[in-house]
């Protein structure tokens, strides 16, 4: 988020809200950067035969989570290689949580909307299997 969703130079937040239940710990991750480039996304995942062209937007946003599909525009140390939300879902799968991506408003650029990422992990696996995934 930090190289995709801000350029060098801009001034952002980036929030994470934790939630507990009973049953479950709760990260809501956002921040107030450029968002996702709805159209970049679109046109990837349909290069990779994962979407067709009446996508809805929340299609498009979900596609970050294959692998091979990225926003960057160049690729760097740390983006633009297509791994990334897809290794953060297996991740959490692998904890028997899961991760949703929720569209919210519009960005500051035309064609890019910002979102919120909702991970949900059973209260069990929060805190010992992290320590387990950590250290494997």
């Amino acid at each position: 988020s930090l190289d995709h969703g801000f350029i060098q130079g801009d001034e952002g937040m980036i929030i994470l809200e934790l939630q507990h239940t009973e049953l479950q710990t709760k990260l809501i991750y956002r921040d107030n950067g450029r968002g996702l480039n709805i159209p970049v996304l679109k046109r990837r995942a349909m290069e990779r035969g994962l979407l067709e062209e009446d996508a809805t937007m929340q299609e498009v946003a979900h596609a970050i989570f294959h692998p091979g599909v990225s926003s960057a525009r160049v690729v760097t140390e740390i983006s633009g290689r297509g791994v990334g939300m897809d290794a953060v879902k297996a991740c959490v799968q692998k904890l028997k949580g899961e991760i949703d991506i929720k569209l919210t408003t519009e960005g500051p650029i035309s064609g890019h909307r910002r979102f919120e990422f909702h991970i949900a992990l059973p209260l069990q696996n929060t805190i010992i299997g992290a320590a387990q995934y950590t250290a494997a």
